[in-house]
């Protein structure tokens, strides 16, 4: 993490074309198999993958509790790049507090990189609060811990996705 602009980065290299990386981010069908927390199922209920879209997601624990996220789309550049705002929500879309930590930034500016590698992929993860008070910055900045195993254990949900996937014809 980069403490003057409160940004944590984590780069990753997988096994797959640059293209099925990139829409296993912006197809719905897609995301829904591995971006949720472990052990979540996930659904979408609402999906616009396009600047000023914006996708609500419901995520069920197998205790049955469960929680919605929003993501708003601010820039899709194809098989590039995408940036999106995600947050914690209501079933609404109505931004709320991280349900188990309240110090934790409402909103977090999410840019994701995607660089070919000869037949691999070089995905660059970046997350940073968006527009978050002083304190809620600086509980980001303390708690990086949890950005490394949370998105360690995202971006190896997402490697055993691409590994299912059927190869490019």
């Amino acid at each position: 993490m980069n403490s003057s602009t409160n940004a944590f980065t984590i780069t990753r290299v997988f096994r797959a074309p640059r293209s099925l990386v990139f829409d296993s981010w912006v197809q719905p069908a897609h995301f829904v198999q591995w971006f949720p927390p472990a052990d979540c199922a996930a659904s979408l209920l609402q999906a616009d993958v396009r600047p000023g879209g914006f996708s609500l997601q419901e995520d069920r624990w197998p205790d049955g509790g469960h929680f919605f996220s929003k993501y708003e789309y601010r820039q899709v550049e194809p098989v590039d790049s995408l940036v999106f705002v995600m947050a914690f929500c209501t079933e609404a879309g109505e931004v709320v507090k991280h349900p188990h930590a309240p110090l934790w930034p409402e909103r977090l500016r999410t840019t994701v990189a995607f660089e070919e590698e000869g037949e691999d992929t070089r995905l660059t993860v970046t997350w940073e609060p968006d527009g978050a008070t002083d304190e809620a910055a600086t509980f980001f900045r303390e708690h990086l811990h949890w950005c490394d195993a949370g998105w360690d254990g995202t971006l190896d949900r997402l490697a055993r996705f691409l590994e299912s996937c059927p190869p490019a014809v």
